[in-house]
């Protein structure tokens, strides 16, 4: 898997990759790092994550562990509110990340697993929401606590905007970063993505499904593809018996990107194949939908 990583051409890097690691999850984690600052990972310390080596999908997977200094409380040198998700300083130190960067495909898909975190479960309102309950459900525990590292009340501070703690060692707010960082990134997908959109009129298509994201996933899941002429185009989903169970897309689409929605709100978990059709190609892609 390693020197696939190393070695492989840029021009099958992804249909290579994709047979030895689990590329959609390491885009997926990577994007997660990015929006909460948790750069005591692979993304920046290079730290606190497992390869599983897993027999049933013949991939690595990528785990991470030891998620304390998430919201920036790890800040490896960087600026956690304005640090680029494309161009990071190590990348020269951290091939997989700069792999995923320099591959137009992964790249968007890295990209698309941001914006879909801080318009949902990471954006401002969410993140707040959640902390002022959870902060309802431990504030007693946490006052009664004897042991506890920091004081009662640099607990409630810390809820809404920065402490510091010992050696003058600021901690931000769990809301103040999450407004901050949510505000940058914003910013910065409204570049990438417009850059991207740029590049890809100006460009050739080429005939390409990407792979569904999230994946796995539950129940809603987006997936995309490329034409590179204006096409009739049938977009189903299959069950593994070969049944058809989703029809997402029919009827004549122009050259270039396009993406849809699928919710399997009514299916039961398991693997299903997505499978794009025009007159004269055909692509199909796998997907596990987990409930």
């Amino acid at each position: 898997m390693l020197d696939k990583l190393n070695n492989t051409p840029a021009s099958v890097f992804k249909d290579t990759m994709e047979n030895y690691l689990n590329l959609d999850q390491c885009c997926r984690l990577f994007a997660f790092n990015m929006v909460l600052s948790n750069f005591d990972s692979y993304t920046g310390s290079g730290r606190n994550f497992y390869l599983y080596d897993d027999s049933l999908s013949g991939q690595f997977q990528m785990i991470p562990w030891d998620l304390n200094e998430t919201f920036g409380a790890y800040i490896n040198n960087w600026n956690i509110f304005t640090v680029d998700i494309v161009s990071l300083p190590n990348l020269t130190q951290r091939p997989l990340n700069r792999r995923i960067m320099e591959n137009e495909s992964l790249r968007q898909v890295y990209l698309s697993y941001i914006e879909e975190m801080i318009l949902g479960s990471a954006s401002y309102d969410s993140v707040s929401a959640i902390a002022d309950r959870l902060k309802l459900l431990i504030d007693n525990h946490v006052l009664a606590d004897n042991n506890k590292l920091y004081s009662y009340q640099n607990f409630v501070t810390n809820i809404e905007t920065d402490v510091v703690v010992e050696m003058g060692m600021p901690i931000p707010g769990i809301k103040s970063f999450s407004k901050r960082r949510t505000e940058n990134l914003k910013t910065q997908l409204g570049r990438y993505l417009q850059t991207t959109a740029s590049s890809e009129n100006s460009a050739i298509h080429s005939f390409e499904l990407h792979q569904n994201y999230p994946n796995p996933f539950n129940p809603n899941t987006t997936i995309a593809f490329s034409l590179s002429v204006e096409s009739e185009v049938k977009l189903e989903v299959f069950n593994i018996l070969g049944k058809q169970v989703a029809i997402l897309f029919a009827g004549r689409l122009s050259a270039g990107q396009h993406k849809f929605q699928w919710q399997a709100t009514d299916l039961p978990s398991g693997i299903y194949y997505g499978v794009l059709k025009t007159e004269s190609e055909r692509e199909i892609i796998k997907t596990l939908l987990l409930k």
